[in-house]
């Protein structure tokens, strides 16, 4: 089956325009990951587990985003996510940790660059 370049295009940008959705089993298997460095050994969902029953949903959060290979996040999406997990209370089953990041994780990617405009963009002042 041959593709010309006009549809592969198409079919190219048809896929960058539509945002993922993330599922709470695809977060719940990177709850399953295996950290590395100071913590290695230790799945990140029993890392997560142990912050939030500590009550520290910042480090909770972090954890969360490592699971899930992400970095460099506006502070904004890093409190949204401590914010959602606080809303688990302590106690939060792994079940709904995982639904909890899976619908941050859709509304981040949802929303690419959408701190563009934010005064705190390297940029903003420019409009590049």
């Amino acid at each position: 089956m041959k593709i010309s370049r006009q549809q592969l295009t198409r079919l190219i940008n048809e896929a960058a325009s539509e945002p993922k959705a993330y599922t709470a089993d695809q977060a719940g298997k990177s709850l399953g990951t295996i950290a590395a460095g100071p913590n290695a050994g230790t799945p990140f969902g029993q890392l997560v587990g142990e912050s939030m029953l500590a009550g520290d949903f910042k480090k909770a959060a972090s954890f969360a985003m490592d699971a899930m290979f992400i970095d460099d996040v506006w502070p904004e999406e890093q409190e949204a996510l401590e914010e959602m997990l606080s809303s688990l209370g302590a106690d939060g089953q792994p079940g709904d940790v995982a639904q909890v990041m899976a619908d941050w994780l859709t509304d981040k990617r949802a929303n690419p660059g959408g701190q563009k405009d934010h005064p705190s963009h390297p940029k903003w002042d420019t409009g590049s």
